[in-house]
């Protein structure tokens, strides 16, 4: 609770903020309209001298292009009606990572028109946005070189415990191998992401990591990272829209890790691995974690792998929605180190099952589930005793109490 309370207050406050510098645009509107357009201003990385051939190393170039946006952004008070950071159509091959740390200004867009930043910034992030508020990535493809091993394609989040949040991607593209994942999130709130589609070919990467725990100890050369490892942070609000996870080697496709209120929508997570998801709870667990995602891969093992380092998980509310499930083991799959996981309130349709042989529950000792679950198939159904609610199979409805 002093943890929801400080960060609306902060919320509040950046709200008043803003306000006046709203109040200062009106004034400026009614007075000069050319005092207006001059606040506005895209930056093309050309002009600093990138040459987009996929051969030419653009990563200063480009860094040079942010400097600019940053330049312009403090001339403005703290507030501006937008800076552009323009792409040309071309393929802009790095070998260190693009510096969009701490740019923390409203209207900040990244247009990427289409092209692809390569990356060949061995055991560096492509692109490195921790610390950043406000950005709008779009149309931008990011591709790892097959000949260097990428620690990351995009990341983004905290570096303190002040927020790092509001960002927005449209159709951007993450491909490739990533040694740790494609998309990282440290504890970026109230984050959409629509029409993004991610891969990773390497066995041990991810391809989405949803941190809220600092759980893999995130680096940057560009500034210092003040979060201990493991330690629980606010993490809300996050949306994945018509998105799509795919890992090529095998790997797990997305990992989560203390989520507040998030929700996949109309989404796909696909791997012939073990798991299509890693839920794994620290301090806080999980709140609120929505997941509307099919995950279609013959081979899949299972969907869910619940882990912790405690002996015991609580989610409170969790929701699962599959039209054809494609797990050959088991949905719900618990971690050997844990002793009992409680889901609270959930909501579990399953409309059919590829394999028979599924089962919606591994090691029913361990499971205590309360809610609501249906799917046509009676078959894989083997939550008797575990699950307290109501259980739709087919056309009939039992009831199982406490």
């Amino acid at each position: 609770m002093n943890r929801i309370l400080s960060r609306r207050n902060l919320s509040l406050a950046s709200i008043s903020s803003v306000g006046v510098a709203f109040a200062e645009i009106g004034s400026v509107r009614a007075g000069n309209a050319t005092e207006v357009a001059s606040r506005l201003k895209t930056v093309d990385v050309k002009q600093f001298g990138a040459v987009g051939d996929g051969v030419t190393d653009d990563a200063s170039a480009i860094n040079k292009a942010i400097e600019e946006i940053r330049r312009v952004h403090l001339q403005l008070d703290g507030f501006s009606l937008g800076c552009r950071l323009l792409f040309p159509t071309g393929v802009y091959a790095v070998r260190s990572s693009v510096n969009l740390t701490m740019l923390r200004n409203i209207n900040t867009v990244i247009d990427g028109q289409g092209s692809v930043v390569l990356g060949r910034c061995e055991g560096e992030p492509i692109i490195d946005a921790l610390g950043a508020r406000w950005l709008t990535i779009n149309d931008l493809t990011l591709l790892s070189d097959s000949d260097v091993l990428p620690s990351v394609g995009l990341q983004i989040g905290r570096v303190t415990l002040d927020v790092a949040d509001d960002h927005h991607l449209t159709n951007v593209k993450i491909l490739g191998a990533f040694s740790k994942a494609s998309l990282y999130n440290k504890g970026a709130e109230t984050s959409s992401f629509e029409h993004v589609y991610l891969t990773n070919n390497y066995p041990q990467g991810y391809c989405l990591v949803q941190d809220g725990l600092n759980h893999f100890d995130i680096k940057s050369k560009y500034i210092n990272m003040s979060l201990v490892p493991n330690r629980d942070g606010s993490f809300n609000e996050n949306i994945f829209v018509n998105c799509d996870f795919r890992h090529l080697a095998g790997g797990v496709p997305v990992w989560l890790g203390d989520t507040t209120r998030h929700d996949f929508i109309r989404c796909y997570a696909t791997t012939k691995g073990q798991f299509a998801f890693v839920i794994f709870s620290g301090p806080n667990g999980h709140t609120m974690l929505r997941v509307d995602c099919h995950c279609e891969t013959i081979g899949l093992k299972n969907v869910f792998c619940f882990s912790a380092f405690s002996p015991k998980i609580t989610i409170r509310g969790f929701s699962y929605i599959e039209h054809g499930c494609f797990a050959e083991e088991f949905v719900f799959f618990g971690d050997s180190n844990v002793k009992e996981i409680e889901i609270q309130n959930a909501n579990l349709e399953i409309a059919m099952y590829r394999s028979n042989a599924c089962r919606v529950f591994s090691a029913g000792a361990v499971w205590v589930v309360s809610g609501y679950y249906y799917s046509s198939d009676p078959v894989t159904w083997n939550g008797n005793g575990i699950f307290r609610g109501t259980v739709s199979l087919g056309s009939s409805v039992k009831y199982i109490e406490g």
